[in-house]
């Protein structure tokens, strides 16, 4: 069966004088990959290694290979034009007789159009990695299908920017932040090569970061416990679930009547309870909001269930909470728990 792909976003008229020779070598690799033809799938952690290790993946022997799969390539195999701006990023190490990428490329599908997104490779163990993966496809369709457009979008805790940019064609302005300052910049790059125009990347805590009001705002925050503290995994707290909280109630404060917010988050389930909805409702509840909230995926990373901190949690769920403001309300921070 041959399959017919949307039309790749290759409209890189954009404005170059904010961006380092670096991140201009960046996207000036992402360009080549996109005339290419250059597409890729980015699958889970476990998913990806398993593949990795099996007979005959250990050394690339395609472009695939060297920026999807994270493997390492022998310099022939890229054209020396890619291979040049790839050093000239400051983005390949070197591994005896072989080099390894350190970003990686996946392609995503929204509103007709498939972009290419660059993100940390192949494992995201550092600290600071930005990640992209079977969250970031859920989260753009839950914002498709729940999120209209229109106004002024802030994408929390953005990560590579994938979400924002997806949405990008829907509002009048975008704003990315981030606590972590490797994955503004990955945004900021991401947003360049997507041709996106009106767009401002943002460092910092959540607002501190973003101040002011919003149409829409939109977070797929980390929901992991994670001992190592890792920026795009450790949610924070016992369950993972702080960060989502904290979004929730600060995001609120900072919406125009009218706006939206839509949460794409992890909620750990012990014996049957969804522990987040628990913990939201009743916040939402008291503000006198309604909301809608669903199960996008019943059983997500199930392999975290043998570590010690998993212990006596059945499944990690994720779920979708959409918020909408009545056109006449306006939550202050006084208002918000």
């Amino acid at each position: 069966m041959i399959g017919i792909h949307p039309p790749i976003a290759s409209d890189l008229a954009f404005d170059t004088r904010d961006l380092l020779p670096t991140d201009q070598a960046l996207i000036a690799l992402g360009r080549m990959l996109v005339e290419s033809g250059y597409r890729f799938t980015t699958i889970t952690p476990g998913a990806h290694a398993l593949v990795n290790a099996r007979p005959g993946n250990a050394v690339a022997t395609d472009l695939r290979d060297v920026f999807g799969w994270s493997r390492p390539f022998r310099p022939w195999l890229l054209a020396p034009a890619m291979l040049d701006l790839l050093k000239a990023a400051d983005a390949v190490e070197d591994e005896g007789e072989h080099l390894r990428s350190r970003v990686r490329f996946s392609s995503i599908v929204a509103g007709g159009i498939e972009r290419l997104i660059m993100h940390s490779a192949f494992p995201t163990i550092a600290q600071d990695a930005v990640f992209f993966g079977p969250d970031t496809y859920r989260f753009v369709r839950l914002l498709e299908r729940v999120l209209p457009g229109g106004g002024d979008l802030l994408e929390l805790g953005a990560g590579s920017g994938a979400a924002a940019i997806c949405l990008a064609p829907r509002f009048a302005s975008v704003t990315m932040s981030d606590i972590n300052p490797l994955a503004a910049r990955h945004a900021g790059i991401n947003a360049a090569l997507a041709g996106i125009a009106d767009v401002q990347v943002a460092v910092g805590d959540l607002f501190a970061a973003a101040p002011g009001t919003y149409d829409a705002i939109i977070a797929n925050p980390p929901y992991m416990i994670d001992a190592t503290g890792r920026w795009y995994r450790d949610g924070g707290g016992p369950l993972g679930i702080e960060l989502a909280l904290r979004m929730v109630t600060e995001s609120l404060a900072h919406l125009r009547p009218g706006g939206s917010f839509v949460l794409y988050t992890g909620s750990p389930v012990v014996q049957g309870a969804d522990r987040f909805h628990e913990a939201v409702a009743p916040l939402l509840r008291g503000l006198g909001l309604a909301y809608a909230y669903e199960e996008l995926d019943v059983d997500v990373f199930s392999e975290e269930l043998a570590h010690e901190s998993y212990q006596g949690i059945d499944r990690i769920a994720v779920v979708g909470l959409t918020v909408t403001l009545p056109a006449t309300t306006v939550i202050t921070g006084e208002d918000a728990p």
